[in-house]
């Protein structure tokens, strides 16, 4: 896409400023709005796939944006200005929340007191109760797709797309392929994805168990690495991560973060 080129005769280029396996995401402005106010411009890409994968993709994108753009109107999400199809492209746009991310609150060493704590948990569980009340998950709740807004400091929940759900459906399609043919040979098109971004299923508990480990990085310290050499260390089984020792909590808060990390389903929340 070059730049300065204007999507859905408004929305105009100023940079990309993430790429990723379906296309890219660009700064832009809105010209048809009084003072030209920034926004981000999401594009896929279908180039990148065969001419099956293609209607697949198109399937997707029509039934999701539509529900993407009704839950958008709640507060804790980005407002999704537009979507459209064009030039061979799927675009979605959405307003850019300018504000930090918290990622950069839970910066390595810092701990943060409980109290700031149970305020994120709040925050965030209140969008993703919205959310899977509404039959979707988000399926990467990380520190850097929450935003810190700079207008009234309340916390967005970023990154809720198309490209998880577009990938698991192609990776399937690929799956059946394969069983079907007895090899692997990317007829389906699925072009440049790799391995890592194969994903199980995402359920509402994933949401939650990632919360989880927000919440724990945020009372210990600790990078997510660092969360998993405790894991590996330890003789706790499953993915439960002994994390208690490392700074001192309520017992009802600990209780709470054990039961949103358990490994087993139906002991989630």
């Amino acid at each position: 896409m070059i730049i300065d080129q204007i999507v859905d005769k408004r929305y105009r280029f100023i940079k990309p400023i993430n790429s990723n396996i379906l296309g890219k995401t660009y700064l832009a402005t809105d010209t048809h709005r009084p003072n030209s106010p920034q926004c981000l411009v999401r594009e896929i890409r279908l180039s990148n796939f065969k001419q099956k994968n293609r209607e697949v993709i198109l399937s997707i994108f029509h039934e999701k944006a539509e529900n993407i753009y009704r839950l958008s109107q709640y507060n804790g999400l980005p407002n999704l200005l537009a979507y459209s199809e064009e030039n061979n492209n799927i675009y979605l746009v959405e307003d850019y929340i300018v504000g930090l991310s918290l990622t950069q609150e839970l910066a390595i060493g810092k701990l943060l007191p409980e109290v700031e704590v149970i305020k994120i948990l709040k925050d965030v569980l209140e969008i993703l109760a919205f959310i899977h009340s509404h039959g979707e998950t988000h399926g990467k709740i990380t520190p850097k797709n929450l935003i810190r807004r700079e207008l009234d400091g309340k916390l967005v929940l970023i990154n809720f797309g198309l490209k998880r759900e577009i990938t698991r459906i192609l990776e399937q399609n690929e799956k059946l392929l394969i069983l079907k043919n007895g090899s692997q040979n990317n007829s389906n098109g699925l072009l440049d994805i790799p391995l890592e971004e194969s994903q199980k299923e995402i359920d509402k508990n994933s949401d939650i168990y990632a919360l989880g480990i927000i919440a724990i990085q945020a009372l210990t310290g600790l990078s997510t690495q660092d969360l998993l050499k405790q894991q590996q260390t330890s003789n706790t089984l499953g993915l439960e991560i002994p994390w208690q020792n490392l700074q001192v909590c309520s017992l009802t808060l600990s209780n709470i973060i054990d039961t949103m990390i358990n490994n087993q389903d139906k002991q989630h929340y």
